[in-house]
């Protein structure tokens, strides 16, 4: 975790929203990653804070896979949390960004585990 950490620590500005040739822009990915990870050790509220960060990257710079992805991670948290009226909305979200762009691999990792 502690090296997702440091990818996250990206100085403000243009090298926070690059893709670097990946799916997902970079910030957002790491973010999502570490909520994911930090709720898996039971560190849900702190996972939530992460990934809603993450959430923010992803509207600054609206690109659909990296949108999909913060919403997914947050539909997913808040399943994991028990808090399926939270859930809902972030999950058909995401599968709508997918959707809209054309990104069938993207909607198929909404499936449950």
């Amino acid at each position: 975790m502690e090296a997702v950490r440091r990818t996250m620590a990206v100085p403000e500005g243009e090298p926070r929203y690059e893709r670097w040739g990946q799916n997902v822009r970079t910030a957002v990915f790491s973010h999502t990653l570490l909520s994911l990870c930090l709720a898996e050790g039971g560190a849900c509220a702190e996972g939530m804070t992460v990934g809603e960060e993450g959430r923010r990257i992803a509207e600054a710079v609206p690109h659909p896979a990296s949108l999909g992805t913060a919403y997914r991670t947050l539909g997913r948290l808040s399943l994991r949390q028990g808090n399926r009226h939270q859930a809902l909305p972030r999950l058909e979200r995401a599968v709508r960004r997918c959707e809209a762009a054309a990104l069938p691999c993207q909607v198929s990792l909404l499936a449950p585990d």
